[in-house]
């Protein structure tokens, strides 16, 4: 699982972000036919997503075991300063499983 810390980000402006997703051994993971969502929430585990990205507007698969993600300008209005939880899921044949699990400082 992919873990650390993410660049700051203004909570004014578009929020665009490239990640490698890879296995234990390195390899880049095969995302086809996967569900990925991306979540931002609190900084804690157990909180409820505050924003989701998914296939479905906001991430994309730009080359294999590669992700973007993309939150328009607002999205982060209502946020307080701070550290928030941003989280990478992957599901496929009802199994879901975190593949990273980041800390995303937002800024004014």
């Amino acid at each position: 699982m992919l873990t650390g810390s993410l660049p700051p980000i203004t909570r004014r402006g578009t929020y665009i972000e490239t990640t490698e997703l890879t296995d234990e051994a390195g390899s880049a993971i095969d995302l086809t036919g996967a569900d990925i969502r991306v979540e931002v929430a609190e900084n804690g585990e157990g909180c409820t997503p505050d924003l989701t990205a998914s296939l479905d507007g906001g991430v994309s698969v730009v080359a294999p075991g590669t992700i973007q993600w993309r939150f328009e300008a607002g999205a982060f209005d209502r946020f307080r300063l701070g550290l928030r939880r941003l989280r990478v899921l992957i599901s496929r044949d009802g199994d879901t499983d975190v593949v990273a699990s980041l800390t995303l400082p937002v800024e004014d």
